[in-house]
């Protein structure tokens, strides 16, 4: 059987169509798999995997975790609806890309709680980052809901030798509910 010209032209234009249109598939797969559908920042597994790249540096410096937790969520759902606990999250998740440099990471963690790390930073830039989240999360959040949406965090400093992501996070995770239980101890 011979082979002709045009018909290898034909089928090399067509293995070529379908190579890009699988490059294509596979970029939105791994958007899905990188990005939250509903707020567009990171997922867990993306933000773990990040981390544990950051964190196996032979050489690094400090960074920062923030372990944030918008306050009384639940009722803003019972309250308002799920479609307005959506829209706090959107608006929420955006504040924090929109108020953050571009190299830090913001993850949504699971339902209200985010991460954040701020890589190659102190506990003294946590600090200041995080007094300044607050406010203008309230502050932006207020045409939502009345009074705004608060936050609580928890601000873990990783020391340069510290490399077990699960004890990062459990420390981060308590200082967040420190946090939040010195704001109803003052209410």
């Amino acid at each position: 059987m011979e082979i002709r010209e045009r018909d290898i032209g034909d089928l090399i234009r067509k293995l070529e169509e379908e190579i890009e249109r699988l490059r294509k598939e596979n970029a939105e797969l791994r958007e899905k798999v990188i990005k939250d559908p509903l707020t567009e920042v990171l997922t867990k597994v993306a933000f773990l995997e990040e981390l544990k790249r950051i964190l196996s540096k032979r050489e690094r410096g400090k960074n920062v975790l923030l372990f944030i937790d918008i306050d009384d969520f639940k009722e803003i759902n019972d309250n308002f609806g799920h479609q307005k606990g959506d829209e706090v999250l959107k608006k929420v998740a955006e504040i924090l890309r929109t108020n953050l440099r571009k190299e830090d990471l913001v993850c949504r963690f699971g339902g209200d709680e985010f991460a954040i790390l701020l890589e190659g930073k102190g506990g003294d830039v946590g600090e200041r980052v995080s007094k300044r989240l607050k406010k203008v999360i309230q502050e932006k959040t207020k045409e939502l809901i009345e009074g705004g949406v608060t936050i609580s965090v928890g601000i873990k400093e990783i020391g340069e030798e510290e490399r077990d992501i699960k004890k990062i996070i459990e420390e981060a995770d308590k200082l967040m509910y420190k946090d939040k239980k010195s704001k109803k101890s003052t209410q």
